[in-house]
């Protein structure tokens, strides 16, 4: 009975250091750890939005798809667009920012996303 009690306490002992040990060195990451974290460059929070030279910014806020328009601190158009189901590479380029020139190319970027 003993040797049992032995045996149950250590089985225990050693899940313990293993939940311990893979606790440690796990990433510690948000909600989601698909989210990519990269803020566009240039963009700081008394910045706001990064200078640009197209007409249009699309880029990724909260983890959807919002388009801003040279010149205007409001968002021209914000979508429902959820940035963490599209590929990574996306992701990261939507994380930079995606510029178009004029708003048929921005909707059509907006449309290749949905």
């Amino acid at each position: 009975m003993k040797s049992l009690k032995y045996i149950i306490s250590l089985s225990g002992g050693i899940v313990l250091v293993c939940m311990i040990i893979c606790l440690s060195v796990m990433p510690v990451t948000g909600t989601n750890a698909n989210e990519v974290k990269t803020p566009a460059p240039g963009i700081t929070e008394t910045q706001g939005i990064p200078a640009f030279n197209g007409e249009f910014l699309i880029i990724s806020e909260n983890n959807r798809i919002v388009v801003y328009k040279n010149g205007e601190a409001k968002p021209y158009e914000k979508t429902d667009i959820v940035v963490t189901v599209l590929p990574i590479d996306d992701q990261k380029a939507l994380a930079r920012g995606l510029e178009a020139q004029t708003e048929i190319e921005m909707k059509k970027i907006l449309q290749d996303y949905n």
